[in-house]
């Protein structure tokens, strides 16, 4: 009896210690700005807990990956690349801008988190920008995401490398809307390329849309109706 015993107990003290490794082995997320190949997303929720007027900075942390730009929110086929989503945390901010200076924004702004993700097109022969990103970061304040698009502190006035064109028709989305573009030329191929941008603050939280590739695959209603899908995703979010 003994003998036959043997065997199970050294079957169950194999699958316990298997059940241990898996636990030990889980998909990180990502912690920086730094991207990593799979994150875990929290799943989508329709109502977010807010803060008075505006979404608790904490809890809305949480579900930062719900309102970027995915592939269910365009009309033509994109992916994800390998790396092409992540945290962008406030030790992000710092390691990108420097550690001065992303501490300046941080104190300027109040900011909490950030995310973003970016999208490839799927099928070459779709007229649609070849690639898309956004971000979206949570500030303590409305205040603070105001701010954040200012002047002061937003990349489009900041970057002395790259000078924008502003649309004149502008953009109405949320509480303030920036829509501006690039154009550029390869002297290579002779071939024009575009870009198009979209930042605009609703409540806390600014949201940036890009949408860039040749001049004849980017039109700038197609990039403005993508940042809209953002806007409706928050509006309905605080609804």
């Amino acid at each position: 009896m003994k003998s036959k015993l043997i065997p199970v107990i050294a079957i169950l003290f194999a699958l316990i210690l298997l059940s241990a490794c898996s636990e030990g082995n889980a998909t990180p997320t990502a912690v920086s700005g730094q991207p990593t190949a799979v994150l875990n997303v929290p799943q989508a929720t329709e109502k977010v807990s807010t803060k008075g007027d505006i979404f608790d900075p904490n809890t809305f942390s949480q579900v930062l990956g719900n309102y970027v730009l995915r592939p269910e929110d365009l009309p033509h086929k994109y992916r994800i690349p390998t790396g092409g989503e992540a945290r962008l945390s406030n030790l992000g901010v710092v390691q990108t801008m420097g550690e001065v200076e992303g501490k300046r924004y941080i104190l300027a702004t109040g900011r909490v988190d950030g995310w973003s993700l970016e999208l490839e097109r799927k099928n070459k022969e779709d007229i649609a920008p070849i690639t898309f990103q956004s971000t979206i970061e949570v500030f303590e304040s409305h205040e603070g995401a105001l701010t954040a698009l200012s002047p002061d502190w937003f990349k489009a006035y900041r970057n002395e490398a790259k000078t924008p064109s502003w649309v004149e028709a502008g953009c109405d989305l949320g509480d303030k809307c920036l829509f501006y573009f690039y154009k550029t030329q390869d002297p290579a191929t002779n071939l024009t390329k575009l870009e198009y941008d979209v930042a605009f603050v609703y409540k806390n939280v600014l949201v940036w849309v890009m949408g860039r590739g040749l001049d004849i695959d980017v039109n700038p209603d197609y990039v403005l109706n993508a940042a809209r899908a953002l806007y409706d995703k928050l509006n309905r979010a605080s609804s």
